[in-house]
């Protein structure tokens, strides 16, 4: 059995608890009227503070949901008739997200495509029309147009991985997955397009364009922004790794690069990341049987223990690092990167990012100290109640204990873990004073402590 410590100081102050535990997506629509996928309440659960609304149909088929050809399928129409646009199901869809306590990224643009043939990722010809109909879902989001709300979507977000590309085998040639036409194209797309929104509605933050490459192609168009005048309210991109390290350097270089091009003052948001299982050396050499049982396990894996404690201890490295927002990908429904699996079962991503969603309600951060695998984040609330969020990544045995001490007495009045077999539950334990020992099974784990100071 491993070892390992953490060191609360209760009598240090260590700033604020920041709330970057955004996601991607919502409950879903087509299973909510059956009482196995109704999973709003669970939603709420997560304690989300924005909620990014990208890759919406693929979730909710059949649907007509916040993609702009969803809503304007065609752009010969009058962009001013209102018979024109189908606003109904999207509308549902973003109030059920605002119910359960949560703010609404909208992404303007298109899903991904991964088919054989591509329908949507055409550039627009006519930049002015999509402006157009680009604010008349902002003033029906927003501003009750046509029948419509007053949501107060503050964030408006311009395209998603214009540089993804795909096709690497004969029987599908190299095609886009996002934007079918140069970045230099899509850059001049965004600056025409965010200019026209941000002059309409210059109280909205106008922002993107979620590069899945940003230290490959964030360079140019930052500088192709400003060089434009272009607003950039916020900078969006994204990466998939298990690394801990990366997912936090990558936000120091991103920021770096932000600030070097001229934005100093504009949110940096990692608006989709995921734990990505590593992948073996010989994967290219798989049949297609084999990688198929290979994906299966994959994505299984992506939603496990792993996933939940890596989730856990980015957030909480990201506590120190100049982000704004992040965003997982997804906190929606039971797909490849969803946090649930079979019928709605909830996995252990699910309850990794319950148990983050959870410490955030204790905003006054103490110091902790702890050293990888371990990352450890502890505050308080106004009632003068703790809190302790712990989580150790892949330590490299079945079993662990941590040993938790705290520099003033405690009464520790719940342990809440998250193993192997554990699902965020309630344990026995036994506390002294000055210290809490916590034992759990596999290869990483979580576990949320509630305390409060002795008198």
């Amino acid at each position: 059995m491993k070892r390992f410590q953490v060191r609360v100081s209760n009598s240090t102050p260590g700033g604020k608890i920041r709330k970057i535990n955004g996601g991607n997506l919502g409950p879903v629509m087509n299973a909510a009227a059956h009482p196995y996928g109704d999973t709003r309440q669970e939603f709420a659960a997560l304690n989300i503070p924005l909620t990014r609304l990208h890759d919406a149909p693929y979730e909710n088929p059949a649907r007509h949901l916040v993609d702009v050809p969803m809503i304007f399928p065609n752009m010969k129409d009058d962009a001013e008739d209102p018979d024109n646009y189908f606003f109904a199901e999207t509308d549902d869809y973003i109030g059920d997200i605002l119910e359960c306590g949560t703010q609404v990224m909208y992404r303007l643009g298109v899903s991904i495509e991964h088919g054989l043939r591509r329908y949507y990722l055409k550039p627009p010809e006519d930049v002015e029309k999509y402006a157009a109909v680009c604010a008349n879902i902002i003033r029906h989001m927003n501003e009750g147009k046509w029948n419509g709300h007053h949501f107060d979507i503050r964030y408006w977000e311009i395209w998603n991985e214009p540089e993804n590309w795909d096709g690497n085998d004969d029987k599908q040639p190299f095609q886009p997955r996002q934007w079918d036409g140069t970045l230099e194209e899509f850059n001049e797309f965004y600056c025409k397009l965010a200019g026209k929104l941000k002059s309409l509605f210059p109280h909205l933050m106008i922002g993107g364009p979620s590069h899945g490459a940003p230290l490959k192609c964030g360079k140019e168009f930052l500088e192709y922004c400003k060089k434009n005048e272009a607003p950039l309210d916020f900078y969006t991109c994204h990466c998939y790794s298990d690394s801990v390290e990366r997912y936090r350097d990558l936000v120091f270089t991103v920021r770096k690069m932000m600030d070097e091009a001229g934005f100093p003052d504009a949110e940096l948001h990692l608006n989709e990341w995921h734990y990505h299982p590593p992948y073996p050396k010989d994967h290219p050499t798989y049949t297609l049987a084999e990688r198929r049982v290979f994906l299966s396990k994959y994505y299984d894996e992506s939603k496990g223990l792993d996933s939940a404690a890596m989730l856990c201890a980015v957030m909480t490295a990201w506590q120190d690092a100049p982000i704004d927002m992040g965003g997982y990908y997804t906190t929606g429904g039971t797909g490849g990167y969803g946090i649930y699996s079979g019928v709605y079962v909830p996995t252990p991503s699910y309850f990794g990012l319950k148990a983050f969603g959870e410490i955030v309600r204790f905003p006054e951060r103490v110091r902790c100290e702890s050293e990888a695998p371990v990352y450890a984040l502890a505050g308080k609330n106004d009632a003068g109640e703790h809190a302790l969020l712990v989580s150790i990544y892949r330590k490299g045995t079945d079993s662990g204990r941590v040993e938790v001490t705290f520099d003033t007495p405690v009464e520790i009045r719940q342990v809440e873990l998250l193993d192997e077999t554990h699902s965020l539950e309630k344990i026995a334990f036994e506390a002294e004073p000055l210290s809490l020992p916590v034992d759990f099974k596999g290869n990483s784990g979580v576990f949320l402590v509630k305390y409060v100071p002795k008198q």
